[in-house]
């Protein structure tokens, strides 16, 4: 008797995968998610150290201030505080743009680096005043030509290489007047350190100075105050920030 043997038709294509070598399934590099390659090329196309950031406008380095890339925001920021400390007659224009940045509010991340510049620049350093002169002083009485007592501030050193020192005020003048203020009081020294100390690096004034019987004025431009030349503590950087923060949002109606 002859038997027959039956070969499902399946097992021919089930020996065939079973004895297959292994596939290695791997990715090219043109395989990508979609949002993840278009993130890819925003990042890598926003600019780099290499770039001219000094040629930017406020408007692009604002946008670049809200990058993909952690060191792309950085840069931008860097640059806009560059420009408040070192543009001191564009400080008030740059300043407009950080508040309308810190007003919107639209990006977290451009609300806090604006902040941060504005901090910066109305608690600490260009819009805050820090104005130097440069000299060593003391209050003075002296004789007025009429007999009458008057109050100056009289030099006792001028710090060579300071603004005072280059524009010729010498130890023994005695500061009557600086800009529209009369010094004739018990405090004219103090409200001379004062008021200068209220003025921004840069800004001209005129100095009345009384050398021997010779009236002068003296024109000089302030220098950045040393650290270590503060008149008096003051209010902290976040309370000078926020009465600055108040003021402006009155002017502004909100």
């Amino acid at each position: 008797m002859t038997r027959r043997l039956f070969v499902t038709p399946f097992l021919p294509v089930l020996a065939m995968i079973l004895l297959a070598p292994p596939m290695a399934w791997s990715t090219s590099e043109d395989e990508s998610f979609p949002e993840d390659a278009a993130a890819d090329a925003e990042e890598q196309s926003e600019p780099g150290p290499q770039d001219d950031w000094q040629s930017m406008t406020l408007d692009e380095l604002g946008d670049w201030m809200g990058a993909r890339a952690f060191a792309t925001r950085e840069l931008a920021q860097a640059e806009i505080a560059r420009r408040l400390e070192e543009d001191q007659d564009d400080a008030d224009e740059i300043v407009d743009f950080c508040y309308q940045l810190y007003s919107s509010r639209e990006d977290p991340e451009v609300f806090m680096r604006a902040r941060e510049l504005l901090l910066s620049a109305i608690a600490g350093g260009t819009m805050a005043g820090r104005g130097f002169v440069g000299v060593m002083l003391h209050l003075h009485l002296f004789f007025q030509g009429d007999g009458e007592v008057r109050h100056g501030v009289l030099i006792q050193q001028a710090v060579a290489g300071a603004p005072a020192f280059e524009a010729g005020i010498q130890r023994g003048d005695l500061i009557i007047g600086i800009d529209d203020m009369d010094l004739n009081h018990p405090d004219a020294d103090r409200a001379f350190m004062e008021y200068v100390a209220s003025l921004r690096p840069g800004t001209p004034v005129s100095i009345l100075i009384l050398r021997g019987d010779e009236e002068i004025v003296v024109e000089l431009n302030l220098a950045r105050r040393p650290d270590d030349h503060r008149v008096d503590p003051g209010p902290g950087p976040e309370e000078v920030f926020r009465n600055w923060l108040r003021e402006r949002q009155a002017e502004n109606g909100s």
